[in-house]
């Protein structure tokens, strides 16, 4: 439990304030310190949630000539506030329970129509002295949360009071926002200790399903090749492997990896209607595929899939895979199938985003075949994990972010929303959320995706 301190009015919100208005809010917010702890928080939380006090988040340090919030003056942030306007804010609830991030309380804006506009609070575990500090941390939430109105950025920035309290704890959680990762941590399993506990020799792909809980289809093709085929029999596999479209679960998924890597048996990620491998019959795709042949190594993908918190399914050499020249494919899950094929291209292209090394034919083509190897997995997970097109998108802005910087990261997502269709929200990030409803997928003028949807 964490006492803190916030700056707030006494004087309720009854409308959007005129600027001389505003002028004597932001006069007032800066005259009054308000001391929160567990003796109080329901009284706080009932003034900005029920009664409409506006309130800044951040301290500013008071001065005769101090005319509100001001950074020359900032003192110190512990309290951080997100508001929000374009997203449930039941689906913002699961992104925090997802990243382990408690929230402090949440109400509607005074100005919401049917909670379409609402701020959450999110204590920090410690106060921050340091502006570049609670500015970084304030980026790391803000990537989290693309949604949240870019006005959240500023420090200085006063919250209008709400006219319903949706959510409160007074029990005061916090959360250390220095070691959040801007991605759901998962945990991974080492490739040799389960192959050390698993026979992989097996060639077989037709165990019976053993655990039907989850499953995932791909086209795979029923004969095995030592070798990489030929024009002659890529030809014979690409006219049939249309028509084998596999289930895929715990129970045999082992082998099919196995039979891949190990015995050459040729792959699409995609499954296809009236058996004919090409996009017109795209049905769905679960399973995202990067062809890798040059410029990184298998060690160096696996460290940043590590980095970035996405957990591959499993990585395998290729045919023309050698010391000298590694060349490999890496599989990534998606949690549910994607049967609209611009959300398969979307996520293709988001993967290719963050690993821009991979063959760029893999993002181009939902139809490709992979064809397997004679060699070991590199890396293989056995518990099925998996990725979405939301969590694709947060990683991706984050690698562009580290690779290209604050300054020009954003000249990458939008040429990456000009190549997708997908619309660009107020904070210049591709506006990419998952909902549950596949009927209410949004198209701009141009019939280009605004949110991707999956059922």
């Amino acid at each position: 439990m964490n006492d803190f301190q916030v700056q707030f009015t006494h004087i309720p919100i009854k409308s959007i304030p005129t600027e001389e208005e505003l002028f004597r809010l932001k006069e007032d917010v800066i005259n009054h310190t308000y001391n929160v702890g567990k003796n109080n928080i329901k009284s706080f939380t009932n003034f900005i949630g029920n009664d409409k006090k506006v309130f800044c988040p951040a301290m500013f340090n008071f001065d005769f000539y101090t005319v509100g919030p001001n950074m020359a003056y900032f003192k110190e942030i512990q309290l951080f506030a997100l508001e929000f306007d374009s997203v449930s804010f039941d689906e913002i609830k699961k992104r925090m329970t997802m990243y382990d991030i408690p929230p402090l309380f949440a109400y509607e804006a005074f100005d919401s129509v049917d909670e379409n506009k609402f701020v959450i609070g999110i204590l920090s575990s410690i106060p921050y002295t340091d502006i570049n500090k609670a500015e970084r941390v304030l980026d790391k939430l803000l990537t989290i949360f693309p949604e949240a109105n870019p006005s959240c950025k500023d420090l200085t920035n006063i919250y209008y009071g709400g006219k319903k309290l949706l959510y409160s704890d007074e029990t005061i959680p916090s959360v250390d926002l220095e070691s959040l990762k801007p991605i759901p941590k998962i945990s991974y399993v080492d490739l040799q200790e389960e192959t050390n506990s698993t026979n992989l020799d097996s060639p077989d792909i037709t165990d019976t399903h053993k655990d039907n809980s989850f499953k995932f289809k791909i086209s795979l093709d029923p004969v095995y090749h030592n070798a990489k085929p030929d024009n002659v029999e890529a030809g014979k596999i690409s006219s049939r492997i249309g028509t084998n479209s596999k289930n895929i679960d715990y129970g045999n998924l082992k082998s099919v990896v196995t039979g891949i890597a190990k015995s050459g048996y040729t792959f699409c990620s995609a499954t296809f209607k009236n058996g004919k491998r090409n996009k017109e019959n795209f049905d769905q795709m679960q399973l995202l595929v990067l062809d890798v042949d040059s410029g990184i190594s298998s060690k160096d993908i696996l460290n940043r899939i590590d980095e970035y918190n996405l957990p591959a399914l499993f990585v395998y050499p290729t045919f023309g895979s050698t010391d000298n020249n590694e060349r490999f494919r890496v599989a990534f899950l998606n949690d549910v199938p994607l049967t609209d094929i611009r959300a398969a291209n979307v996520a293709q292209k988001l993967l290719y985003g963050i690993f821009p090394e991979a063959d760029k034919s893999c993002i181009d083509d939902v139809s490709k075949m992979y064809y397997g190897s004679q060699a070991e997995p590199i890396y293989f997970n056995p518990k099925m994990p998996t990725v979405n097109i939301e969590a694709l998108n947060r990683s991706m802005t984050l690698y562009l972010k580290d690779r290209y910087g604050d300054t020009n990261y954003k000249r990458k997502i939008a040429q990456i929303a000009e190549s997708t269709g997908v619309a660009l929200n107020k904070n210049k990030l591709l506006d990419i959320s998952i909902v549950d409803d596949v009927s209410n997928t949004e198209l701009n003028a141009k019939n280009s995706i605004t949110r991707i949807f999956t059922t």
